[in-house]
């Protein structure tokens, strides 16, 4: 059954990472619907959303999975990303702490215990570096300009 599972995830990355965003969001939910506590699809699909803009829905989705794992690494980085591009600084970083304190507790060699996904290819996300990912480079850029707000040395 599982295997299946992951199939079927394979096949909604592979449908994203072809364009065809509206193809994998369905494959997706069709899994999510049978199967609400799966990690890895409430994982992937909130990665999508994220990736895809959709910063509502991807917070539900890495909300649920962190609440299914709370102690990984990945979800928790994920659920950092969301509230950080969704403008939640403050939350954003709440998350990034738990992580941090939770890596103090992991031993080196821990699998998952990375906090850095761009540095560990486990930790990754699967729609990383896809062309629809280049369509939101724009959204960067307003979370860092209100973290100089208020900053005398960034005025002027």
């Amino acid at each position: 059954m599982q295997h299946q599972l992951f199939s079927q995830i394979q096949r909604a990355i592979q449908l994203a990472n072809s364009g065809n965003i509206t193809g994998s969001k369905n494959v997706f939910l069709s899994i999510l619907a049978a199967h609400p506590d799966f990690f890895e699809a409430n994982y992937h699909y909130s990665s999508l959303m994220l990736q895809t803009g959709d910063y509502e829905t991807a917070l539900g989705y890495a909300q649920k999975a962190v609440e299914l794992k709370p102690a990984d690494i990945r979800a928790l980085w994920l659920l950092s990303e969301v509230y950080l591009k969704s403008g939640r600084i403050h939350r954003g970083i709440d998350i990034c702490t738990t992580m941090l304190a939770l890596k103090r507790q992991q031993p080196p060699s821990s699998p998952g215990g990375s906090i850095n996904p761009a540095t560990d290819g486990t930790s990754r996300t699967p729609f990383e570096g896809y062309s629809f990912q280049s369509r939101l480079e724009g959204d960067k850029l307003p979370a860092v300009e209100t973290l100089n707000d208020g900053r005398p040395e960034a005025a002027g």
